[in-house]
């Protein structure tokens, strides 16, 4: 019974986790079809600005004006987004957040359970089993580190 509560909340969990997978994708496609937009248009802004400049100036004095500006809001934009990657964001709300903090919990206690009640009834076979597990890691290890 304790598998099948574990495994309810295991499928809770991974179609949670599938929902936002989802928004995240559309999230990201929308992105994309703005970003392509933003593209073109600054591009097309580019070519505007150096042939504005190149009736004042010399027209390689154009270029390297209107390159050195896109290249200042570029390490501009590139830092933003550098900044701005290490901050993690939840989308939902916060009791569906605690909600399913709480079911990893109960799932984590079911497993717990699960392991205690299996290692008080053969203690030796969980000892070899680990030893084994322990032995099969240490040799996938690659050479070299400790």
């Amino acid at each position: 019974m304790d598998v099948m509560n574990f495994l309810r909340i295991f499928d809770r969990a991974v179609s949670r986790f599938s929902l936002g997978l989802k928004r995240r994708l559309v999230d990201a496609e929308f992105m994309l079809c703005g970003s392509l937009l933003l593209f073109v248009a600054a591009v097309f802004a580019a070519i505007a600005c150096f042939l504005w400049l190149a009736q004042d100036i010399e027209p390689y004095q154009a270029a390297l004006w209107v390159s050195g500006g896109l290249a200042i809001i570029g390490g501009a934009v590139f830092f933003a987004g550098r900044f701005r990657r290490g901050s993690a964001y939840f989308q939902g709300s916060p009791d569906s957040a605690h909600g399913f903090t709480r079911e990893a919990e109960e799932a984590v206690k079911v497993v717990e359970q699960n392991l205690l009640s299996h290692i008080q009834r053969d203690p030796v076979t969980t000892v070899l089993t680990s030893l084994a597990v322990g032995v099969v890691l240490g040799l996938l290890r690659p050479p070299g580190r400790k």
